[in-house]
């Protein structure tokens, strides 16, 4: 019911990959094989911003600085305002303009793979001993198989 291992749509299981330094910072972002480019850029620009502007300029670069130099108070409202105010209406700004062109695209593919969708009516939520009602012809193909083995 879940098309995963031997019941999967196209016959294959889930792929083995040997694990890197890329692959790693993959999992611990979250991304798989299932991401688009655009996903992938949005992902690891997330994680790149966190990890450089959050972690490095915004906590690093003062800490290091006053440990030599101690800022004014003027120049931490300077500060603030610019790493809590403006930068968050700058993400803001751009987070918005990427969001609509991409709901847009995305909207605009959504209609056209509904006007292309081909109906199959086994498919209303029934299961049957376990299986999806749409899946049935395909699960006692793929246990016959494994009988005659």
């Amino acid at each position: 019911m879940l098309h995963r291992g031997k019941y999967a749509d196209d016959g294959k299981g889930l792929p083995v990959e040997q694990i890197n330094v890329v692959k790693f910072f993959k999992g611990l972002i979250g991304i798989t094989h299932e991401y688009t480019r655009g996903d992938k850029i949005l992902a690891w620009s997330v994680f790149v911003w966190s990890l450089i502007y959050g972690f490095g300029l915004c906590f690093i670069v003062p800490v290091v600085w006053n440990v030599f130099y101690k800022w004014p108070k003027e120049w931490w409202a300077t500060y603030f305002w610019f790493t809590s105010i403006f930068m968050s209406c700058l993400v803001g700004i751009v987070s918005t303009v990427w969001f609509t062109i991409g709901g847009i695209v995305d909207l605009r593919r959504l209609f056209r793979d509904l006007a292309t969708k081909k109906d199959d009516f086994l498919d209303n939520g029934m299961v049957v001993g376990g299986v999806s009602a749409s899946d049935l012809a395909h699960v006692k193909e793929v246990e016959g198989e494994d009988k005659k083995e």
